[in-house]
């Protein structure tokens, strides 16, 4: 997964900034993850996204060209996918008729980010979903 660094800097100044579940969404442009919204909402036991104010900012970006890639957000020592999160991104899959999605978990105590690939799974044919760790590019 490439990314630069301006995004995550941005990153871990807004959510490395609170000690809360917090999150966001990022997108991409010729396939670089080069755009970071922050969701200011959070909470102390689990982030649930401001879903009105996201879903307008997903479509200022399909009308300037940005594609959504997938969701971020903290846990305060857990460096993997909780099962909550994965239900989450298949609400995301099935809400948005995608296939494919990150997630981005920024770890608050060692002010790292891990990313995973999310392959969402298909009801129609029962696949499983799966998910794989991806190496973190950093473009400059």
């Amino acid at each position: 997964m490439k990314i630069t660094q301006a995004v995550v800097n941005n990153i871990k100044r807004e959510i490395g900034s609170i000690n809360v579940e917090s999150g966001g969404i990022i997108g991409s442009s010729g396939g670089i993850i080069n755009t970071f919204v922050f969701d200011r909402k959070g909470d102390k036991g689990e982030y649930i996204p401001n879903t009105f104010y996201l879903n307008t900012i997903l479509e200022e970006w399909s009308d300037t060209g940005i594609v959504f890639e997938g969701i971020i957000h903290s846990h305060m020592r857990n460096r993997f996918l909780s099962f909550s999160d994965k239900e989450y991104a298949d609400a995301i899959c099935r809400v948005n008729n995608i296939d494919q999605l990150y997630m981005l978990i920024y770890v608050l105590e060692e002010r790292q980010i891990f990313a995973y690939r999310y392959i969402c799974g298909l009801s129609n044919t029962n696949s499983e979903a799966s998910v794989y760790k991806e190496s973190i590019i950093i473009e400059v």
